[in-house]
């Protein structure tokens, strides 16, 4: 997706990037597949905050994306924004059951395209879903996963198929790891879109706190008792509760 400069009219303005969704399906959403979480804030079941700097944020519907394996034929109707994820979304109609379904959009996916998924397709197509064991192996693959996608989600993420077996197959995952996966695990054709994520500049704080995040403060500049690397400097880094950081190992070594 293409990116848009804001005209600077004010400070936080004036280097901010943002996504150009003028050529994005407007139309109104799938009221059948949405449904809406309620912001926990980063705490817990017990209401303690297991992750700091979460909270706030502005209210938003969560899209329930299809991880489809079954047989099926649809055609896309539009590629929409998902406030939730990075990617882009595709809203997709059913010609068999005449009803939409949301996947995550590839990368030139456009409207009026038809895909497929299931275990007998066969044709290595941009968008289509299939068992690894029919892709050549060589390919670039998305939302690798058999009930719902593991790898490969994030916007303009992609694997590759590196080698086939009969049971086990090797892919290269977005890390840069190689894994190895069972054969019948399915895929999509095709690299993850909004690939010019990474290159958005939110320009102001404020933007942040409508996406839920608190200001985070350095240790460096607390009291003593605030945070271990308050007061006077020279301490070695570690984390708000002692714990050294900055690569050191911090799991016990097994004992055989």
């Amino acid at each position: 997706m293409l990116l848009k400069k804001i005209k600077a009219i004010t400070s936080g303005s004036r280097h901010q990037l943002n996504l150009d969704k003028s050529l994005l399906y407007n139309k109104p959403l799938v009221k059948s597949l949405l449904s809406r979480e309620k912001n926990k804030g980063g705490r817990n079941n017990t209401g303690s905050i297991s992750i700091r700097h979460r909270g706030g944020g502005s209210r938003k519907l969560l899209r329930n994306i299809s991880w489809l394996t079954e047989n099926f034929q649809g055609i896309v109707t539009g590629i929409e924004y998902d406030p939730n994820r990075s990617g882009l979304i595709a809203r997709v109609f059913n010609l068999k059951n005449k009803n939409y379904i949301y996947i995550l959009a590839t990368k030139y996916l456009y409207p009026g395209t038809q895909i497929n998924i299931g275990t007998n397709v066969t044709e290595i197509r941009i968008g289509n879903r299939l068992p690894l064991h029919n892709i050549p192996a060589g390919s670039i693959l998305s939302t690798v996963g058999l009930n719902k996608a593991v790898y490969a989600r994030a916007a303009g993420t992609s694997c590759q198929l590196l080698q086939k077996g009969d049971n086990f197959s090797k892919i290269r995952i977005p890390s840069g790891e190689i894994k190895y996966i069972k054969s019948n695990v399915f895929a999509t054709i095709g690299v993850i879109s909004n690939e010019s994520h990474n290159l958005q500049v939110i320009g102001k704080a404020g933007k942040n706190r409508l996406k839920g995040l608190r200001p985070k403060v350095r240790g460096v500049a607390m009291n003593p008792v605030d945070h271990p690397h308050g007061g006077a400097g020279g301490k070695p880094s570690v984390t708000p509760w002692g714990k050294p950081t900055k690569g050191q190992p911090t799991k016990k070594s097994k004992k055989h």
